[in-house]
């Protein structure tokens, strides 16, 4: 307002004469109005322009798909490969369970007695164990954790199952030597005593691996395991693992005390009482401590009527031998109501037994003269 008002007063001076003074201003080159004015208090002070960077063609315009894409596509990768082993490791858990038989069985129903196929199990596991080598790098974080404990459960199902069938060929030795025993053919049993306690080493290395390598939280990663049954598996390898290595010395000494009761009887009716009572002697020396074993030992279920029988039978034994060493004594003193006083009582001991012990045939043939 002031530069218009200004404006007209020049005007008014051109009018009254002074035109001549004052030359007048070509209209390209006449100011605007914001040229030279200086900013009025209303007038908010210029701001410096702002200046936007284009973008060129060797920079990418998007920089947040760039970051978060490869991630994404990785996490996507390592689902697919957590789901295939995830799958496979369920198979095998059905292979191992299968074994047992019947549509409620659980891993403890596989037991030293049950017949297993170690392929039939590990095949799976290697499946499962390929998918999880495949795992990106970039995975997420509990995608990562998940991998780690299904490796361990990997582990775990091929550790045991090979425990498995280690502990199922020291069962099947057990069965031969007690067959052998109660046969009156020992001649083999020391072999078999000496491979139970091998399979009882290869039963115990895959437990110290699977202890190793794995835990019962691991179990979280499969629906189909718990860590309950994980836990109590583990106790039912250990159990079966400390019974089998006990079993080996034990199953020694009940045979040399079978061997000698064998022995003593045979002498005892040929009448050669000398060797009779020598013979008898020895039965209590072997059978007491291996008796003692026996009975306090934590045997798996499927060898307790076993474990129970034999340790009857040596207590049996152990009695009428106390009987015959007598009777066999007064055989050598020539003293013969005596010996046949002892050796009624022997009998009866025989006869009187919880778990007849007339299997062995020497001890039919006592109860008969």
């Amino acid at each position: 307002m002031r530069r218009r008002t200004l404006l007209a007063t020049v005007g008014a001076g051109l009018a009254a004469g002074c035109s001549e003074s004052i030359p007048l201003l070509d209209p390209e080159e006449t100011p605007s109005e914001t040229d030279d004015a200086p900013p009025g208090p209303d007038t908010p002070p210029e701001s410096p322009p702002t200046t936007t960077d284009e973008p060129t063609d060797s920079e990418p315009t998007d920089t947040t798909e760039q970051t978060t894409e490869e991630p994404t596509r990785a996490e996507r990768e390592a689902a697919q490969l957590l789901a295939r082993a995830r799958t496979k490791l369920g198979e095998a858990h059905a292979s191992y369970v299968g074994f047992a038989g019947g549509e409620r069985a659980t891993l403890l129903d596989v037991t030293v007695a049950t017949e297993v196929n170690v392929a039939a199990v590990t095949n799976h596991v290697g499946a499962a164990q390929d998918a999880l080598a495949d795992m990106p790098r970039r995975a997420g974080g509990d995608q990562i954790t998940a991998a780690r404990r299904l490796r361990r459960l990997a582990a775990f199902y091929r550790e045991a199952v090979r425990c498995q069938n280690a502990l199922g060929d020291a069962y099947g030795e057990f069965e031969f030597v007690v067959g052998r025993l109660f046969a009156d053919q020992t001649g083999l049993v020391s072999d078999s005593t000496a491979t139970i306690r091998e399979n009882r080493e290869t039963a115990a290395g895959h437990l110290d691996t699977i202890e190793d390598e794995s835990t019962a939280e691991d179990a979280a990663a499969l629906d189909a395991l718990d860590s309950g049954t994980y836990t109590a598996k583990v106790g039912q390898f250990r159990r079966a693992i400390s019974a089998f290595g006990t079993l080996p010395a034990t199953l020694g000494r009940v045979k040399r005390g079978f061997d000698a009761f064998r022995r003593g009887g045979d002498a005892y009716l040929d009448e050669q009482y000398f060797e009779a009572r020598r013979a008898f002697e020895t039965v209590g020396t072997e059978l007491d401590p291996a008796s003692d074993t026996l009975s306090s030992l934590d045997a798996p279920a499927p060898m307790t009527d076993a474990v129970d029988d034999l340790t009857a039978v040596s207590n049996t034994l152990v009695t009428a031998a106390v009987d015959l060493e007598l009777a066999a004594d007064a055989g050598t003193r020539g003293s013969r109501g005596d010996r046949q006083t002892a050796f009624a009582d022997a009998q009866a001991h025989l006869e009187d037994a919880t778990v007849a012990p007339d299997r062995l045939e020497i001890v039919r043939r006592l109860l008969r003269r």
